[in-house]
């Protein structure tokens, strides 16, 4: 079972403890509660075209219509997080099919510790960050509102456009993964 974060829109999928869930609410023109952002519904080209480097289940490209909907602006935080009462605790281990020991060891380094309460919360999965959002009467966001939010209309290649990454544009990994 792959193990997931609750993070912002503009982070971008990575590692098993990586974030992509984010808290999403219906929304209605210009009334995003404090703290998130409004995202226009619009109709985009989501998926990749069969011609790209992605996996056969991202193609092919396709026209999808979202409705307007809100997004929180920031990552929920470790310390967030543990104020959820009804919430269960976040793993400190990592686990997904294909997992060896070596690579569960060196993915669960990464997991929530004490020292992070200012870091965004991972190694969560889907239910518990499910229950989260609903804690705070909000919801998951759909794989199309995740990728209009990420890619825009246009589907950019990235948030910020299609210039490659690099350490000015997101901080993907440090020197940890050398």
């Amino acid at each position: 079972r792959r193990i997931f974060g609750i993070a912002a829109a503009v982070a971008v999928m990575g590692a098993a403890a990586a974030g992509i869930a984010l808290r999403a609410v219906p929304a209605h023109p210009a009334s995003c509660p404090t703290g998130m952002v409004l995202i226009e519904g619009a109709t985009f080209p989501m998926g990749s075209p069969a011609e790209g480097e992605t996996p056969d289940d991202e193609t092919p490209q396709h026209p999808e219509q979202v409705a307007s909907f809100c997004l929180d602006v920031t990552e929920v935080t470790v310390r967030e997080y543990g104020k959820c009462e009804s919430c269960d605790k976040p793993r400190m281990s990592v686990e997904f099919e294909g997992l060896t020991p070596n690579g569960r060891a060196f993915e669960s380094q990464f997991c929530n510790g004490d020292a992070a309460a200012d870091h965004p919360i991972n190694c969560v999965d889907w239910y518990q960050a499910e229950a989260y959002c609903g804690s705070l009467g909000k919801r998951l966001p759909t794989e199309a509102e995740w990728e209009l939010s990420a890619r825009g209309k246009e589907a950019r290649t990235y948030p910020w456009g299609n210039t490659p990454p690099a350490a000015g544009r997101l901080n993907a990994c440090g020197s940890e993964c050398s």
